[in-house]
């Protein structure tokens, strides 16, 4: 059995503890999206608040990009670790400005949801909001983090350099569900930029997605490009694709796409980021 203490360096672990000691000697809000990274922030933080016997709240946004069964999960995770929890519902396709899926769609989202956190947190008289952005996430393409850095927004994970590996390993440590949960960004990064964003377009990526998972899929991407899909899967899984062809097929021409296609280079985060590959081989 593999010792997931001994995976995360030492140093890290001590770092992380004292910050999180230190940040729980008020009361703190954490925003919470269920994932690994804010499962994590929030178990650290609701122990350490145990012993100051200070208050954390944690707040999850349900938003048109998000799904019903990620919400659930965030709810779930919330009441198992601790905590004061709430669900916010924002229909912020048009609050945020990001109906047209900008470039900057991902700062412009973090913009509006973070100040508007803010602002509930100091209904609380909280002044300090945690979220869970860890080392690779400084390291990547995340236009969001200009918006978490201008509002004041504490990324302990991040501070104490934990890389995602180093936060699995704590959460499998910890007993916490979401340790082995794929990574669930939100629904708008399966459209190129320029696409117009809908509710309807938004929910028929989030089925197909789902149509996907059912037949066992885990790890996956359903990138849209108008009426044509594009699926990204781990190589592999590329077998599987194959001997499940004509039930993908079914499922996606039935939700209303018109072409399916599989990407050979994979499964990868954020590929509609990416340049052409033979301008990066040059």
């Amino acid at each position: 059995m593999r010792n997931n203490k001994s995976a995360v360096d030492g140093e890290k672990r001590a770092k992380l503890a004292i910050k999180m000691n230190t940040l729980a000697a008020k009361d703190i809000l954490v925003a919470f999206s269920g994932g690994v990274d804010s499962a994590v922030v929030l178990k650290l933080a609701v122990d350490a608040a145990e012993a100051r016997g200070t208050n954390v709240y944690a707040v999850t946004f349900d938003l048109p990009m998000t799904t019903g069964e990620d919400t659930a999960f965030a709810e779930a995770s919330a009441k198992a670790i601790g905590g004061i929890h709430q669900i916010v519902q924002i229909d912020m396709i048009d609050a945020a400005d990001i109906r047209d899926n900008p470039p900057n769609r991902c700062y412009r989202c973090k913009r509006y949801l973070f100040s508007g956190l803010a602002e509930m947190a100091e209904s609380y008289g909280v002044t300090t909001i945690l979220d869970g952005t860890n080392a690779d996430d400084m390291a990547a393409h995340r236009p969001g983090k200009a918006a978490l850095s201008e509002l004041g927004i504490v990324s302990p994970l991040a501070l104490a350099g934990l890389t995602k590996a180093d936060v699995r390993a704590m959460a499998a440590e910890m007993g916490l569900d979401a340790h082995d949960r794929p990574s669930a960004p939100c629904l708008a990064t399966r459209f190129p930029y320029g696409t117009r964003l809908t509710r309807e377009r938004l929910d028929r990526v989030a089925r197909a997605e789902a149509a996907l998972k059912a037949m066992g899929f885990s790890t996956l991407r359903v990138r849209v490009h108008d009426a044509l899909v594009r699926l990204e899967v781990p190589t592999s899984d590329f077998d599987k694709v194959m001997a499940e062809r004509e039930a993908i097929s079914s499922a996606m021409h039935g939700l209303g796409y018109g072409k399916v296609t599989l990407d050979l280079d994979g499964f990868r985060s954020g590929s509609f980021d990416e340049g052409p590959r033979h301008l990066k081989e040059k």
